[in-house]
């Protein structure tokens, strides 16, 4: 991965996380800061519990990774490319593949947090253990959501 993402996660991450939060949490095995954001929305798509859902629910998830319009964009034509979603009117269908299990894939941390989804502070941080890396922390309503379960 090029450097500038490393540096722009790096700042991104020391932004968007109190410094009580860093002091607390140490990233699991599977995070690193130079993780692609495409390659983990890609891996986020790829295990909605959806049998569809609309193109802004669909950015909803997303922009949990990034809000920059080119990688949102990037994302969704990746997944469509490599045949993760289907894409029509509007519409994004998931297509079957991995789900995330709570069990295996979820990770519970304690600490204080920033909800990646909602922006409430938390104190139990929920991360998802893609291949591509980790990704959170979610409250327990808002990895609900990103998941597909609600």
């Amino acid at each position: 991965m090029p450097t500038s993402w490393r540096r722009v996660a790096d700042s991104i991450y020391r932004i968007a996380v109190p410094d009580r939060a860093n002091a607390l949490w140490s990233p699991g095995p599977h995070a690193h800061v130079d993780e692609d954001p495409v390659e983990l929305g890609v891996s986020l798509l790829a295990s909605l519990e959806h049998d569809e859902l609309s193109l802004a629910d669909a950015m909803d998830r997303i922009e949990t990774i990034t809000t920059d319009p080119s990688l949102v964009r990037e994302i969704l034509d990746t997944a469509e490319m490599r045949g993760v979603v289907d894409r029509e009117d509007g519409m994004i269908r998931p297509k079957r593949g991995t789900y995330v299990r709570f069990q295996r894939d979820v990770v519970r941390r304690e600490g204080e947090f920033t909800c990646k989804r909602c922006g409430a502070t938390i104190t139990t941080g929920h991360f998802i253990r893609f291949e591509a890396g980790e990704h959170g922390p979610f409250g327990s309503s808002c990895i609900r959501t990103v998941t597909g379960r609600e």
